[in-house]
């Protein structure tokens, strides 16, 4: 169980899991992980084209805003991620990411646990 506004947190989820059908061609793979101790993880993990190092400074920001089109040439607006991270700090928790230099991305949705 979560304290959490569903709306809200479907809204986060959904932003994670296109992100990472958006980004990773056909035949690649998304996995869906969740972990709880202290606090519950949420993790989407593609292995996609992957963030650029300078780039995941930048992608939570409204003010540099990220719009990158997709492997099949899927538009996006560069919004969903600072609005992600902005409901999860709203929902007191956060929103982290990973890339890896050979490609894929790792997003995870952090929120504390109410058992502990």
């Amino acid at each position: 169980m979560v304290t959490a506004d569903p709306a809200f947190l479907q809204q986060v989820f959904y932003n994670l899991l296109t992100n990472a059908i958006k980004f990773s061609g056909q035949g690649n793979t998304v996995t869906i992980r969740f972990s709880k101790n202290d606090y519950m993880v949420f993790s989407v993990d593609d292995n996609g084209i992957g963030i650029p190092a300078d780039s995941l400074k930048k992608i939570f920001s409204y003010q540099e805003k990220m719009s990158t089109r997709g492997t099949q040439g899927e538009p996006g607006t560069g919004f969903g991620l600072p609005l992600s991270a902005d409901i999860m700090t709203a929902l007191n928790g956060s929103l982290k990411a990973e890339s890896r230099p050979e490609g894929g991305t790792t997003f995870s949705a952090i929120l504390p646990n109410p058992a502990s």
